[in-house]
């Protein structure tokens, strides 16, 4: 059968395994993968709010979509968002929780306020008679209109709440709890499905209490029915001032169903140990007292963003039972107990079931590696294993665990053990792209499932870690040079250098293998000495060129080892050109660079003088 003659059931089936970029590859075969693909492309409208003009020009161009009958009824996900680039609802797994969570920015006064605007958007939801989840990505409260319409929707629509607040529980510590109608209908509403709840920063400063983190505890034991995911990120224990809230504020005028939360995100400031005595339980943890509220056992993924301790490790193996646990994310700390740190945190990934999506914040060790793999490799899908945490001996920083750098070996055993990987994140040696460092790539490509692809770069140069900065005015000195030119070398690092890396990869895959589809080239060397923002020039001038880039593969089937480069922006909102521009711009800068560095610009660069090494740097091939 070709692909002509494919139903079109069929390849909605087989775009149910593809990701966006191959389902719009796919839609180009023929007329019926077309048709089949049209339920997936069309299975999200997406609405910007970052100003009232925004958000008309969006409904406009929704409406030009949706005149359509047949797009129309393809769609099943509306969202209406700010600033995020993703939201709690469609992410798989909870590594950008904190780098989305906190974007939203509330318009004065309001979008919905005028009367005209809250009708454009009832009048899209008309048009989507298939509607099934629903994304309210900003500050602003839904209108009571809107979570009414998702009321009578059948069946109901799933309400996901990235930006999740009530607004009238942020309140003077004298005024007394009230909840207003329209809120308590929201916090009770059985379209909720996900929740990330949010810390309005200002209320402090106001004097104000926010009673939230208090509410949502409530609305996970079971106030809102069918909520599944909740990604609480703030210290949700209680106000240090004001009244105390009542256990049942929420819960009293309504049934309860009990909790069924299938996926839990958690960051707060208190430990996760429980009391050794009843006087001590204002200071449990957050997680022991949704355990008490909860059916921990039912959770699917969890993440705990809360340097753990060795004892908060050992509470979770002996407290806590996660029979279908598929994802896992930890923040560990305690580098000052390693040995029980070690045995703790084994043993409790020895107790949990083989496991999916696996992410090791913090501090982990070499033995843990190999265990996860020989415990979860044949299940595991996504494994995220950044550079464990240096931690500071004698007021510096230690050097960093060289068995954490990925190397052939350490590849080889996830080729073996972990053969479906389809997200790897590691860290990794950057050495001036030399023939060791280009077979951890072409070892990288033998992974046969693999799709994304995250490095972390870093470089072994001892003055990067030891924080000897008084070498700065002699890294041009015979005793320095060699080090410093090596350095230069190796970051920088340009986009001819990361589609080089891409392609190095891609093109030591076998036939057949999944094709790489992203590389996040991230270099996190400067990491500790702030970048940019250094107070040593030298740091500075090795940011300028130390990019961290992006690649997505070019979807042309004639050019399957190609790819698109874009540079990483490490933060929403600080952009790498500004730096870049503000650096150029820096008189006193450049008299340090003059003063100090440009013999090593010359012998990396010959010919450069003066700013104009801004313009003629670049990076080096790798070795053949």
């Amino acid at each position: 059968m070709s692909s002509k003659d494919l139903p079109v059931e069929i390849v909605e089936q087989i775009c149910d395994c593809l990701d966006r970029n191959s389902v719009f590859q796919l839609a180009l075969v023929s007329r019926n993968c077309r048709n089949g693909a049209a339920s997936r492309i069309f299975h999200t409208v997406s609405i910007r709010l970052t100003s009232r003009e925004t958000f008309r020009e969006s409904c406009e161009y929704a409406d030009s979509v949706l005149a359509s009958p047949e797009k129309s009824r393809q769609v099943r996900h509306l969202r209406v968002f700010g600033f995020m680039k993703g939201d709690i609802s469609t992410r798989g797994d909870w590594d950008t929780g904190s780098s989305t969570r906190n974007r939203g920015v509330e318009i004065p006064g309001g979008v919905f306020t005028d009367t005209a605007n809250c009708e454009r958007l009832i009048r899209i939801m008309l048009q989507l008679e298939t509607l099934r989840d629903f994304t309210w990505g900003i500050v602003e409260q839904i209108p009571s209109r809107v979570l009414r319409l998702l009321h009578e929707s059948s069946p109901l629509t799933r309400l996901h709440m990235p930006l999740f607040c009530l607004k009238n529980l942020i309140v003077s510590p004298k005024e007394p709890i009230r909840i207003d109608p329209h809120e308590l209908e929201l916090a009770t509403s059985p379209c909720l499905h996900s929740l990330g709840q949010i810390h309005m920063h200002s209320t402090e400063r106001q004097g104000l209490v926010d009673y939230n983190a208090s509410a949502v505890f409530e609305i996970v034991a079971g106030a809102a029915p069918n909520l599944r995911k909740v990604d609480i990120c703030i210290n949700p224990v209680g106000p240090l001032s004001g009244r105390e809230w009542l256990p049942g504020t929420i819960l009293k005028d309504h049934l309860v169903s009990g909790s069924h939360l299938e996926h839990l995100s958690i960051s707060t400031l208190h430990h996760l140990t429980g009391p050794t005595d009843r006087s001590d339980a204002e200071r449990m943890g957050s997680l022991v007292k949704l355990r008490g509220m909860m059916d921990i056992s039912a959770l699917r993924t969890l993440r705990i963003d809360d340097s753990l301790s060795a004892s908060n490790v050992q509470w979770l193996t002996e407290e806590c039972h996660f029979p279908v646990l598929e994802s896992l994310d930890l923040d560990l700390w305690d580098v000052y107990n390693a040995e029980e740190m070690e045995n703790r945190l084994n043993s409790f990934l020895l107790s949990l079931p083989p496991l999916r999506s696996l992410k090791l914040c913090g501090r982990y060790f070499p033995s843990t590696v190999p265990l996860v793999l020989g415990h979860s490799g044949r299940t595991l899908r996504r494994l995220n294993l950044p550079m464990p945490d240096q931690y500071e001996v004698a007021g510096t920083n230690s050097d960093p665990d060289l068995w954490a750098f990925a190397d052939v070996n350490l590849i080889r055993m996830i080729h073996q053990r972990a053969p479906s990987v389809e997200y790897l994140a590691l860290c990794i040696q950057r050495s001036a792209g030399d023939a060791k460092e280009v077979a951890v790539y072409r070892e990288l490509g033998k992974l046969r499932s693999l799709r994304h692809l995250y490095l972390s770069v870093f470089h072994s140069a001892d003055y990067l870690w030891h924080g000897l900065y008084t070498q700065q005015y002699h890294l041009a000195s015979e005793d320095y040079m060699a080090e410093s030119v090596d350095l230069v070398v190796s970051l920088a690092v340009d986009e001819a250098l990361v589609g080089s890396i891409f392609h190095t990869i891609a093109s030591a895959k076998t036939p057949h293998a999944a094709p790489l589809e992203t590389l996040q080239y991230r270099v996190d060397a400067l990491e500790q000495q702030c970048g940019f923002t250094s107070n040593y020039d030298w740091i500075k001038l090795l940011a300028y060129f130390a990019r961290s880039l992006e690649c997505s593969r070019n979807l042309r089937d004639d050019s399957p080892q190609q790819c698109f480069v874009e540079e990483y922006q490490r933060h929403w909102y600080q952009s790498p050109y500004d730096e870049r521009s503000r650096l150029e711009k820096d008189d006193a800068f450049h008299k340090w660079v003059d003063e100090y560095y440009m013999p090593i610009l010359q012998k990396v660069w010959p010919g450069v003088e003066g700013r104009d090494w801004m313009k003629k740097w670049h990076s080096f091939p790798l070795s053949t």
